[in-house]
């Protein structure tokens, strides 16, 4: 029996969780990310999203999410 392809979305998710558990490993429980391992995974991996933009734009409610989970990881 042929693999059935995945989606797109599918792919997404796949590649994301795969992510998540890498970072989540290497320290402290595997199922879940200690501060280190939260701030490694987003300053690494999510760079971009980091980045307040000055002007405005469409990626700054995610940015401002991000960097408030960084404050309140980082307390």
């Amino acid at each position: 029996m042929a693999a059935c392809e995945l989606t797109e979305l599918e792919t997404a998710i796949e590649k994301i969780v795969s992510i998540f558990f890498t970072y989540a490993a290497r320290e402290g429980k595997k199922g879940t990310l200690t501060a280190g391992e939260f701030k490694e995974l987003v300053t690494l991996q999510l760079p971009n999203l980091m980045k307040v933009p000055a002007g405005g734009g469409g990626r700054v409610k995610g940015s401002l999410m991000l960097h408030r989970l960084s404050r309140e990881v980082n307390k």
